[in-house]
Formats: C-alpha cells, sequence, structure tokens
C-alpha cells in the first residue's frame, strides 16, 4: 500500500496545511504505512518535514511528475487551496481512496473521502455525492503527536503570562505591533512570542522587545504544547492554531488573519471557546484587544474557555481519518 499526500505552505498561505499532513503522515506512520510527502513550499519553510520521506516540488505545475507519482500510489491525500479541479478529477479517476481535505469547500469534488474539521461541519449544507464519504467537524480534526496526550492544564487565578503565536507565518506583521502594545499596558506581564519558520519580520520582533519577554524560535510540537499548557492567555490567528488551544484548553483571543479563517473562527465563538478581537485590519483592533484581556482577568471565564476547549478537541481526529481510510482500503481489496 503507496500512499502520497499532496500539500502546500510559505509565508503567505502559513503552515497550517503542512501541519495538518504531517499529522495524517504520522498516524499513517503508526500503521506502518509506505508513506510520501509532496510539499510546494519554500525550504525554509520544508524545514519542519526534513524527518518525513518528503520531496519539494510545484506538484499543481509540474503535472507529468505528479501523474507518475498518482498512478503508483492507492492512496492520494490532498490539502491545498490553489489544486485546481481537473487535477482532483484526474486523482478520482485513478486512485482506489482520494482524500481531500479543505475547510470551504472551494470546489465541487469529486468521488472522495473528504474532511472538512471546522467546529460544526457536519451541520453545513453540502451536495453530497453517493460515491463519497464525508468526515465533517472537529472530531474530524487532526492533530500532531505532541497533540494527541495532554495533561491537565492549570488555571491560574490571576493572568501572569500572555503568549502570542501567528502559526508558521505572521503574514500581517501582528506579532510587533501586538507586542508593543502590551509592553505599554501590561509592562509586568511575562510575554512569550512564537516565531515560526516562515516569519520575515524577526528584526521588527526583536525590536519591540522588553526585558518581560521571551521570543521562541521555530518550536517543536511538544514546546509549543508547554508554552500553551504555561500561557494565562494566548492571542492567536484564526487557522490552526486554534485547534491545538482548545486540545490544551488554553483561554484564547482571536485575529482574523485571511478570510478563510472565518468559519473555523465562527465556530469557536458560537462554542464560547474564544473571545474575538476583530479583523487584523480594524482600526481599533489594538483597543479591542486590550479591552479583551482585561476581561478575561476573570477566573471563571478562563476556567469555562478551558473546559469548553478540552471537551470539544479530544486529540484523536488524525487516528479515525486513518483507521476509517484503511478500512475503506481494505474493503477495496
Amino acid at each position: 500500500m503507496k500512499i502520497a499526500i499532496f500539500t502546500e505552505g510559505n509565508n503567505r498561505l502559513g503552515l497550517g496545511h503542512i501541519i495538518r499532513c504531517i499529522a495524517l503522515y504520522q498516524a499513517f506512520e503508526d500503521k506502518k504505512a509506505d508513506l510520501a510527502m509532496y510539499a510546494n513550499c519554500d525550504h525554509e519553510s520544508a524545514k519542519i518535514i526534513k524527518r518525513y520521506n518528503h520531496r519539494i516540488i510545484d506538484w499543481v505545475v509540474r503535472k507529468e511528475e505528479s501523474r507518475k507519482i498518482i498512478s503508483k500510489s492507492d492512496i492520494v491525500v490532498i490539502d491545498s487551496v490553489k489544486a485546481p479541479l481537473q487535477f482532483y478529477q484526474y486523482v478520482s479517476s485513478l486512485v482506489k481512496i482520494p482524500v481531500y481535505i479543505d475547510d470551504t469547500l472551494r470546489l465541487p469534488y469529486p468521488r472522495s473521502i473528504l474532511i472538512n474539521r471546522t467546529l460544526y461541519a457536519q451541520k453545513f449544507k453540502i451536495n453530497k455525492r453517493r460515491d463519497s464519504f464525508y468526515l465533517l467537524g472537529s472530531q474530524f480534526l487532526p492533530l500532531t503527536k505532541a497533540f494527541w496526550y495532554i495533561p491537565r492544564k492549570t488555571i491560574r487565578k490571576k493572568i501572569g503570562h500572555i503568549l502570542i503565536t501567528f502559526g508558521g507565518s505572521d503574514l500581517r506583521n501582528m506579532t510587533s505591533k501586538i507586542l508593543k502594545s502590551l509592553s505599554v499596558s501590561y509592562p509586568d506581564i511575562r510575554k512569550t512570542v512564537v516565531v515560526g519558520r516562515a516569519f520575515n519580520n524577526i528584526k521588527q520582533i526583536e525590536d519591540v522587545q522588553d526585558r518581560y519577554t521571551s521570543i521562541l524560535y521555530y518550536p517543536t510540537g511538544e514546546i509549543l504544547k508547554n508554552m500553551f499548557l504555561d500561557a494565562d492567555i494566548v492571542i492567536s490567528a484564526g487557522g490552526q492554531t486554534l485547534y491545538e488551544l482548545a486540545r490544551i484548553g488554553a483561554p484564547t483571543i482571536s485575529i482574523t488573519i485571511v478570510n478563510n479563517q472565518e468559519n473555523n473562527i465562527s465556530g469557536w465563538k458560537q462554542a464560547r471557546f474564544i473571545e474575538h478581537a476583530g479583523s487584523w485590519n480594524d482600526k481599533n483592533i489594538l483597543t479591542r484587544l486590550n479591552s479583551l484581556i482585561s476581561k478575561m482577568d476573570s477566573y471563571n471565564l478562563r476556567l469555562e474557555k478551558s473546559r469548553i476547549g478540552r471537551k470539544l478537541v479530544d486529540g484523536k481526529g488524525s487516528k479515525r481519518i486513518v483507521e476509517f481510510v484503511l478500512k475503506k482500503y481494505s474493503i477495496l481489496n
């Protein structure tokens, strides 16, 4: 059984697609599968997949090479916002088990196992095909191994540690602006900034660092997990990281960075796990952010949000997906 995983990521798209595919890779790896990942990304972003069997390739443009890979594969996983419908049609026409990941349902996908891990995605209106299967909702959220097993998080009475994370990239250069604002509004509170592989604004962040600020460069999943466990409040973009934070039970304030995060944020607002400060380009975003930090000084509010997050994400999504896919594969063989 050969499995090919196609994905993409860089400082403009972010690294959420690659992280999700790493999560599935790890779960397939536990089943002793013959795996390879094909990533359209820059070499800096590629460092997060260096321990996995991978190749850096623009697999949409280099069609002939992609077709050779696909023709030799039994299962093909695609997590992309760039691949055209024709690419999916070719895969579905040839491969026994095509698996597509999409939070926005941007295309009318052909025969496949379609995964949308957005919170409450099972309630979305979807024109379902009879020859397809749909894995919808946060129970099918692929998290990396670091987040499969989590100790109980301690919620402190008072806020003493604020963490800022915008995932693998900081597309809108929000980190330095937020850190500068916090250094004025909360000068004596410990602050941690997470810097990802695709950041291109590190100097700007370092320029506004105060003596209570630590910068965490390119952390592993395990280190990031421990920082989430320690933080009293996390300020985050609205992508994949929100699901990791929910798994931890870390009280979170979100900021919309790109439009395709809106489904995520809407679901988490509805669930009452996050407080939402608005979009990155709102004129009053920093004022709103400071107001929400003051609101979340409430111990009971943070305790409630922590419980909600842990209840909605159990860390078993990667295994559920892989078990479902392999079951369907075994039926065909």
